[in-house]
């Protein structure tokens, strides 16, 4: 039988690997922060200062959520060799 590891031993863990924590917090940053900037502020800057049409927004909204997937699908493979290399 597998033996959970205790908040101790999580803990150590992730002190000894800081630097990698450090990395994953700045991508989920730089993730979290461009996926708002490209769905909510740049539609907003283009219907109120460039004064958009609809068209052009529903446009904008398709390409960040296109971008989003996309995204997903090119982190993805890296994560799960990643986390299976670790752990398995």
């Amino acid at each position: 039988m597998k033996k959970h590891p205790t908040a101790r031993e999580v803990f150590a863990s992730a002190l000894a690997n800081w630097r990698i924590v450090i990395l994953g917090m700045m991508i989920a940053i730089l993730t979290t922060t461009t996926f708002y900037f490209v769905t909510v502020y740049k539609p907003t800057f283009g219907k109120n200062v460039l004064k958009l049409s609809q068209d052009a927004l529903l446009v904008t909204l398709l390409v960040a959520v296109t971008s989003f997937i996309y995204g997903i699908q090119l982190a993805a493979p890296s994560l799960t060799e990643s986390a299976a290399s670790r752990f398995c």
